[in-house]
């Protein structure tokens, strides 16, 4: 399973404007660069590659992942994974809630990255691939934001503004 996203890493940096900041980073501890994207509203998003992508509210909660070709979303406080119905006519997903176990495992895997990213920043070993705008402060935004994302904390709705629908 893939998700709308996964497409060329350039793409990404020049078309999603959702993302109305956005930076591409290449560290030697990826193999793939690294896409970090600031929504308007605060949120933001991290594409490891095409997979996996972990996308964060305004309230830096985690909101979204897409790891293993596989999708989660946060429902009150907890991740759900979205297991795509092959029988349904049109895309639909039935929800799975995980385990404990299940959720420290994810959250473990993004934890490592995240604090992977954190400790290559902090070091200035990283290659600037590219920058939207050009002269953001995108590097200067994770610094700052990525010691509270490492806290692991998962939103109550998986929509972008953090709110309810």
């Amino acid at each position: 399973m893939t998700h709308r996203l996964q497409q060329d890493r350039e793409d990404l940096l020049k078309e999603a404007t959702g993302l109305v900041d956005r930076v591409e980073l290449k560290l030697d501890a990826f193999e793939e660069s690294i896409v970090v994207g600031f929504r308007a509203a605060g949120g933001l998003s991290f594409y490891f590659g095409p997979d996996p992508v972990y996308h964060f509210n305004p309230s830096l909660k985690l909101r979204r992942i897409f790891l293993d070709g596989q999708r989660y979303k946060a429902t009150q406080g907890n991740l759900i994974r979205l297991i795509q119905d092959p029988d349904a006519p049109n895309l639909k997903f039935s929800p799975h809630e995980l385990s404990a176990a299940e959720t420290a495992d994810r959250l473990a895997q993004m934890h490592h990255r995240l604090k992977m990213l954190r400790s290559h920043l902090e070091q200035d070993r990283y290659t600037l691939l590219g920058q939207v705008p050009e002269d953001a402060n995108s590097i200067d935004r994770l610094r700052t934001l990525l010691p509270e994302l490492l806290l692991g904390r998962i939103a109550d709705t998986p929509h972008a503004d953090g709110k309810q629908p």
